[in-house]
């Protein structure tokens, strides 16, 4: 499959210009066709359907392993990211001194807030990483937690960013919110150095609703003691009740094959696109999209600031510009007062031209 052809795998885009992948990944066809067929398995074996759903669940484990340059072991498949935020901070051993960003994701910010750790909050500028090292420091903080693209401004940390930070605090607990970042750009999780990622898989990577991800370090392991247990965390074997795997602690019920396998399908179509042709893809689209908002004065002036960003981009406009855009056919989102676009690879230079057009009449 081409990537120059992978429009056609979309039919959202029948209906115009979609640049919303940061508020939903589409659908495409070959996952309909998938869904439709494991749909009808269920429909036609009812409990006959169970060998052969859990045999899916764990080919979605493995993906996200080669996926993400990690072990097995490391995985816990979670319905989603607020289920991981929370199950995580109920397993730290220890009361933490928690960083995080002013604004940042409401399912990441409300659940440290609620927690019985210490937190300390700071604002996002365009010199973020300077900042959070300088931070770090001067409140000895414990556990750092933040998305690695914001879910407003698109603003981008790069992986190599923690990896550094690990090598000036080693001890320090890195956790974060890549919802809004994988399948955008890379991340080899060994060579990241952050200790927890947690994910939603309905956005960038694909997959759909009703599933996610959390990827656990070595060293991370030691400082958590996750209590949560059931038939799941066994794989319905009540002789290995002793003997639960790290990982399964965050697996304690039955995991729905339609809704990871829909995650390992978004997986194997990138993997068939070449994920490195994505990337690049992604890459060029930010960078034309970021130069042509900021020649209009339509771009976040943190953004405008910043060398390097994402596919999300925050722009001035507000409701005028939102329903202008949907006059047109072009599908964004309205946040906070501005208007969202995000660009994924199936996205090209004509509909950032397309939303120029429409912000220069605007």
């Amino acid at each position: 499959m081409e990537l120059s052809q992978i429009r056609k795998q979309f039919p959202v885009f029948k209906r115009g210009i979609y640049a919303n992948t940061a508020a939903t990944g589409p659908m495409f066809e070959d996952l309909y066709d998938w869904r439709q067929d494991k749909d009808l398995d269920l429909f036609l074996k009812a409990s006959s359907y169970y060998n052969s759903s859990v045999k899916i669940v764990e080919e979605t484990r493995m993906s996200l392993k080669r996926f993400f340059n990690c072990e097995d072991k490391d995985v816990a498949l979670i319905p989603n990211f607020s289920w991981g935020i929370n199950s995580l901070l109920s397993a730290l051993n220890t009361k933490q001194h928690i960083l995080c960003l002013e604004d940042d994701y409401p399912s990441l910010i409300w659940p440290l807030q609620g927690s019985e750790h210490r937190l300390t909050a700071m604002p996002i500028t365009a010199t973020i990483e300077e900042d959070i090292i300088n931070t770090v420091k001067q409140k000895e903080i414990t556990l750092l937690a933040v998305s690695i693209t914001q879910w407003l401004s698109g603003l981008l940390l790069q992986p190599s960013f923690f990896a550094g930070l690990k090598a000036i605090y080693p001890e320090l607990i890195i956790v974060v919110d890549a919802t809004q970042y994988c399948g955008m750009f890379p991340l080899d999780f060994k060579a990241s150095k952050i200790d927890v990622v947690i994910a939603s898989g309905y956005k960038w990577m694909l997959g759909g609703y009703g599933n996610g991800f959390m990827l656990f370090s070595d060293a991370v392991k030691l400082q958590l003691n996750p209590t949560m247990v059931g038939f799941g965390s066994v794989s319905g074997d009540s002789s290995k009740k002793n003997k639960i795997p790290f990982y399964k602690h965050f697996e304690p019920g039955h995991l729905d094959a339609l809704s990871f396998g829909s995650l390992g399908q978004g997986i194997q179509l990138m993997e068939e696109l070449g994920v490195s042709a994505i990337y690049e893809q992604n890459s060029k689209l930010s960078a034309y999209a970021k130069e042509t908002f900021t020649a209009l004065g339509a771009l976040d002036e943190l953004v405008a600031e910043r060398r390097t960003h994402s596919t999300i981009f925050r722009l001035k406009g507000g409701e005028t510009l939102f329903n202008a855009l949907a006059g047109h056919d072009i599908a964004v989102a309205l946040r906070e007062g501005y208007v969202r676009v995000s660009f994924h690879f199936y996205n090209t230079r004509t509909d950032v031209d397309a939303i120029a057009g429409v912000i220069s009449k605007s």
